[in-house]
């Protein structure tokens, strides 16, 4: 069983919003069934790979953010955000 549209929360690049993080994801499948993608955005993704990668999902996708935007521009998106981002 899964999900047809991704999902996407927001939450602080923080211990606690990290933790947050995970609490928001046990809920929704167990971490072998997760898989996650972010922004590769330096010293800011570290610890919150290293959580995810810790966790055990599925997959974990580090991407660099020209390829997001490279693929948006491919797809004619006309706005840019974190939302937009992570939809993509």
């Amino acid at each position: 069983m899964g999900h047809k549209e991704p999902l996407s929360e927001r939450f602080d690049n923080t211990p606690k919003g990290i933790a947050s993080l995970l609490q928001w994801l046990a809920k929704l499948a167990k971490p072998a069934a997760i898989s996650a993608c972010l922004e590769q955005t330096g010293h800011y993704s570290i610890a919150i790979s290293k959580a995810l990668h810790q966790h055990g999902l599925h997959a974990l996708f580090l991407v660099n953010p020209r390829r997001i935007k490279a693929f948006g521009n491919q797809k004619l998106r006309r706005n840019k955000s974190d939302t937009a981002d992570a939809r993509l």
